[in-house]
């Protein structure tokens, strides 16, 4: 594990050094006093959990914390100051933690446990997973899961935004087939397309992941595990996953896209 410290004042840079060394002696230390230090390091390296101080001069922990998430995504940020006022902002930020000054073993040792076994849960054995930020894909044991049509992943896609939700088959043809308007022959489509990925799940062992009724279908949100759901519920290397793009190339995921920004996140 490679952690940086960040922090303008000695006597609170060596007391952090002290807590981490007892509570990680295995762990690559690197610490900094300023800032810019910081943000030229990363360039070059890798990190996985980084504590620093807010007030620090030249320029705030919180706004180093923002450049540090463009450059490294996948790092953990852990604020410790001696100052309250900042922590609504830094969770704003998705920082894992927030430690108030003086920082103890005790307080790094919580913190750094906190981060492990969030870790070790996102990268347990995924069964069904899709990948919606970016290109969208769907797998099964981090494999891509190949249909019969091409439709079929487009279809799952849609269930997977929906979350859980019941779609009946005429909004599933709306969104899929916009610029067709042959009903009969789309109601056709659709069945040989939810025909398609129920079968192929249950190939799997996952086919109760679609769930039927009279009309409608939907996804059982539960059985899916994917960075949306995830970035839905606060998760922060999700926050930190997502980057602009979501499903694509669908373009009726726009419409969902148009919310990300002031969305509050589900508990």
């Amino acid at each position: 594990m490679r952690i940086i410290i960040a922090d303008d004042e000695k006597l609170a840079r060596e007391s952090m050094l002290s807590a981490l060394r007892e509570v990680e002696p295995d762990a690559e230390l690197v610490p900094f006093r300023r800032p810019e230090e910081v943000l030229e390091y990363v360039k070059e390296n890798t990190y996985d959990v980084a504590f620093l101080d807010i007030e620090m001069g030249t320029m705030s922990g919180l706004a180093l914390a923002k450049q540090l998430k463009e450059i490294r995504a996948e790092g953990d940020i852990v604020f410790a100051t001696g100052y309250s006022q900042y922590a609504i902002e830094a969770f704003k930020l998705r920082a894992a933690g927030y430690l108030m000054k003086p920082v103890t073993a005790e307080d790094v040792k919580r913190e750094l446990d906190h981060i492990k076994e969030r870790k070790a849960t996102v990268e347990e054995h995924p069964g069904l997973s899709a990948k919606c930020f970016g290109k969208f894909e769907i797998y099964y044991d981090d494999k891509p899961i190949k249909f019969r049509y091409s439709k079929t992943k487009e279809v799952l896609a849609y269930l997977i935004c929906r979350k859980g939700a019941f779609c009946q088959n005429g909004e599933i043809m709306a969104v899929i087939w916009e610029d067709k308007d042959d009903t009969p022959s789309l109601f056709s489509n659709l069945r040989n397309l939810i025909s398609d990925a129920t079968g192929t799940l249950k190939e799997l062992g996952c086919g109760d992941a679609i769930i039927k009724r009279r009309g409608m279908v939907a996804i059982d949100r539960a059985k899916v595990s994917c960075d949306y759901y995830r970035w839905l519920s606060g998760d922060i290397d999700a926050v930190n996953e997502y980057n602009g793009d979501f499903m694509l190339p669908y373009e009726w995921a726009e419409f969902v896209m148009g919310g990300f920004d002031d969305y509050d996140y589900e508990d």
